[in-house]
């Protein structure tokens, strides 16, 4: 009979939420290396046979070319020191970009130059044979303009001056597409991503009993003097009761709290 109330005793206690560990700001306290990975959107651009000339990135599109739309994943590596009073006192974080978000696939059969810049920095020349993709700056009267050869050609300058010349030059409102041979560039298509980005890193986390909470962090880009170096993200956070060397965190931002991108990861305290 003993035996029996004493494992009913247990199992009444074990069924009681406020007699567990519960987790409070303590829960989070220490330094943490994180390790995300994020999605990231980025616009490839195409030319009319298909092939990768650079990225769509708010500029305005050459006529007769168009824009993609891809996905990849980006890698976001640092560390953060919790205060476990609910600050979050310092920390870095360095952000790895795809490859693919800033320079031109070799799977997509790029031109070469790829991604195509504004000026080219090569004059045209009309004893030039010009391939598919080459790209050209004309001036005229002191102002100068980029294109792209959509064919081959020898002696068809991209003048946008001279009547009889337009018809080299691909235009809408004469929809010349199948005899064009050049198309006007009016701005770089780079991508306006880099190969990575270091940022430094201070905020605040709230924790609930049951050990789900938010952390919301500013990011403040390394080296970046503009009006735009700083930007803020909320991620949800879980965390087990007791904080000590070896305790994992589970750590994902989501659009819904106002993040840019989607990430998933987690922390590890190391001391």
């Amino acid at each position: 009979m003993r035996r029996f109330s004493l494992c009913a005793l247990v199992a009444i206690l074990a069924t009681v939420p406020s007699l567990r560990a519960q987790a409070t700001l303590a829960s989070l306290n220490g330094t943490y290396t994180f390790v995300l990975t994020s999605l990231h959107d980025y616009s490839p651009m195409y030319n009319m046979s298909g092939q990768q000339v650079g990225f769509c990135n708010n500029n305005q599109t050459p006529v007769g070319y168009n824009c993609g739309y891809t996905i990849s994943s980006d890698w976001i590596t640092g560390t953060l020191v919790a205060n476990g009073a609910g600050k979050i006192t310092s920390g870095a974080f360095t952000q790895t970009s795809d490859p693919n978000s800033y320079e031109c696939s070799p799977k997509s059969n790029p031109t070469s130059p790829c991604p195509v810049k504004v000026p080219s920095g090569a004059s045209y020349s009309a004893a030039q044979a010009y391939k598919v993709g080459a790209v050209v700056d004309y001036m005229v009267s002191g102002t100068t303009r980029t294109f792209q050869a959509v064919r081959a050609s020898t002696g068809k300058p991209p003048n946008w001056t001279v009547s009889s010349d337009n018809p080299y030059i691909c235009s809408y409102s004469t929809n010349n597409f199948n005899t064009c041979y050049w198309t006007q560039i009016p701005a770089s298509l780079t991508s306006g991503n880099t190969s990575s980005i270091n940022a430094t890193l201070t905020g605040t986390y709230t924790i609930s009993a049951n050990g789900s909470g938010t952390m919301t962090l500013t990011l403040t880009q390394v080296g970046c003097t503009g009006s735009n170096c700083s930007e803020t993200g909320e991620f949800a956070i879980v965390v087990s009761p007791t904080s000590a060397v070896g305790q994992n965190v589970h750590i994902s931002g989501e659009s819904v709290l106002g993040n840019r991108n989607r990430s998933v990861g987690g922390a590890s305290r190391i001391k």
